[in-house]
């Protein structure tokens, strides 16, 4: 190895695989590693611990593609001065190193997809739980996201009719290929959803993002307790990350949010958002 050289250890775990934790714990940690030591050449050995027997299966049966096919597409669009090159180890489970962990709590710097594509005007990309739901809550969304608990698909089905009414919505889940998902992003104004895969992955291409973060139904008396509880921690960690450079839309009702007022106050703080990030 040369001077400016350097290998470590990574892994990811069933409950950290899926595409915005791929992006935040996996490639950008790996990357901003690489970054805020000023290494040129870093070579990570990625260990897939979700995998059993070596066998690398679409992780829902309507998915085209794996978990893994979907890092190897993401990573081939990184724009960075490292290099790094992954070796994919399957069904061997390691913990992150504590460099690793620490970057990934105290985000240093910031990768970049490439995006060769020209924006189509009032395009914009939305996904509701309505439609993502079911996926969510396989790998655990009733306790990762519980600020999602009392969401129903009614909600989500009015957003998507109100902003039908001024853009044209593409609405993005996660049986779409990832190759769609990326198109659709790069070419749309801004993007607008709940907090998750397609949110990170829309600021890492420098698009605005609205990220709709604990919406309060008012069916459930309870609601706003219990998103109170959980405020303060989601502010403290989506102030690490560089999703930060979304515009968050906290605890509203539905009514705020299906508001163009509304709406454009928070379309505004998206937009400047990223063009602060674009200087960094």
């Amino acid at each position: 190895m040369g001077e400016n050289e350097e290998v470590i250890n990574a892994s990811l775990t069933q409950k950290n695989c899926g595409i915005g934790n791929i992006l935040y714990r996996g490639i950008n940690a790996v990357y901003d590693y690489a970054n805020f030591l000023s290494i040129d050449d870093l070579t990570c050995n990625l260990y897939w611990g979700h995998y059993k027997d070596n066998i690398i299966a679409p992780e829902h049966f309507e998915d085209e593609e794996t978990t893994l096919d979907v890092f190897q597409y993401l990573h081939k669009r990184i724009i960075a001065d490292s290099q790094v090159k992954f070796n994919h180890v399957i069904s061997v489970k390691k913990y992150l190193n504590k460099s690793i962990k620490f970057l990934h709590q105290n985000k240093q710097s910031y990768i970049k997809f490439y995006n060769p594509h020209k924006t189509k005007k009032n395009k914009i990309c939305f996904w509701g739980l309505d439609k993502n739901f079911t996926s969510t809550d396989a790998s655990g969304g009733e306790l990762t996201h519980n600020n999602w608990r009392h969401q129903t698909y009614d909600d989500w089905i009015r957003i998507r009719e109100f902003l039908s009414q001024y853009y044209e919505v593409i609405e993005l889940n996660y049986r779409l290929p990832i190759r769609e998902v990326y198109y659709h992003i790069c070419t749309s104004e801004f993007t607008i959803g709940y907090a998750g895969a397609f949110h990170a992955l829309s600021v890492l291409l420098r698009k605005p993002n609205i990220s709709i973060v604990g919406l309060n139904n008012k069916l459930y008396p309870n609601t706003m307790e219990e998103l109170h509880k959980i405020d303060a921690e989601l502010k403290r960690v989506h102030t690490k990350k560089i999703y930060s450079y979304e515009a968050r839309w906290y605890n509203d009702t539905v009514d705020d949010i299906c508001n163009l007022d509304n709406l454009n106050h928070y379309k505004k703080i998206a937009f400047d958002n990223i063009e602060k990030l674009k200087f960094l």
